[in-house]
């Protein structure tokens, strides 16, 4: 199923083969995909108060994507975000990394409204890699990411 320049106000949209969603806007909106087949591609657009939830298959989020507190939880799913900003307001964790998930960030901001708040959680066998990426604090100081032990 292809998305295409559309905008979703709420509701959840279950798959188990591919989804792609192309510059669209989704609002208070559940993606969820359920099989090892499972297929998610987001290019553009924006997703606020949506969340994400796959347990196997793969996710791609590029072509500067923005998600504002729309937290993503993979389970036995690869994982690549690319060029793209993870806005949160502290409420819950951007992105969420269970066992057997892998993901791959790079090029990308980490944007906190409120402080500190924890950019990513990953569990034990789950793994993380991360280059060239921004994370940026409630007080607009930015970092890189990953850390390059200055304080």
């Amino acid at each position: 199923m292809t998305l295409l320049r559309v905008e979703v106000s709420s509701g959840t949209i279950m798959f188990s083969s591919a989804l792609t969603v192309t510059d669209c806007i989704l609002m208070s909106t559940q993606l969820i995909g359920s099989t090892a087949s499972s297929l998610l591609s987001i290019s553009g657009g924006t997703l606020t108060g949506s969340a994400m939830s796959l347990s196997g298959g793969s996710v791609v989020i590029e072509g500067s994507s923005v998600l504002v507190n729309s937290p993503v939880s993979i389970t036995g799913t690869t994982l690549s975000v690319s060029q793209c900003e993870l806005q949160s307001d502290g409420a819950s964790v951007p992105l969420t990394i269970e066992s057997g998930g892998s993901a791959t960030v790079t090029g990308t901001v980490f944007h906190s409204s409120v402080g500190n708040v924890t950019a990513m959680s990953v569990s034990d066998g789950g793994s993380f890699v991360v280059g060239e990426s921004q994370l940026i604090g409630g007080d607009g100081i930015s970092d890189p990411f990953p850390c390059d032990g200055t304080p």
